[in-house]
């Protein structure tokens, strides 16, 4: 293993995915977005861009198709992901995009407090 490949390990260690299991079983893993590839953080910087205007405009919908779109963006299969999202309600998207974010909060954050001497 080269030392490059190495880090990338163990980043994908430290930068877990987010998994989620859908009610028939099935399940996908949202990429940690430090782990996404330059096109994709980009396009993930671009929703979540939109998604900050639309909570501004309070159009429910669009809002609602938003956040569908960015987590299925990140997903392991952006498909299915998206087809089985589309049957949840806002507050759950709302819920799954806040639990997502916080899981990255947290890896961030517990490599920092490790980090630090008392």
């Amino acid at each position: 293993m080269t030392a490059l490949a190495a880090l990338r390990a163990k980043a994908a260690e430290k930068y877990k995915p987010y998994p989620i299991e859908f009610d028939d079983g099935t399940s996908v893993t949202l990429q940690s977005i430090l782990e996404l590839s330059k096109d994709d953080l980009a396009a993930f910087n671009a929703s979540s861009k939109r998604l900050t205007a639309l909570e501004e405009d309070q159009d429910l919908d669009v809002l609602r198709e938003e956040f569908i779109s960015i987590l299925a963006g990140v997903s392991s299969d952006k498909a299915l992901t998206a087809s089985k999202l589309e049957a949840e309600g806002l507050g759950t998207l709302t819920v799954i995009f806040e639990d997502y974010a916080g899981s990255l909060s947290e890896g961030t954050k517990s490599e920092a407090i490790a980090g630090t001497t008392s």
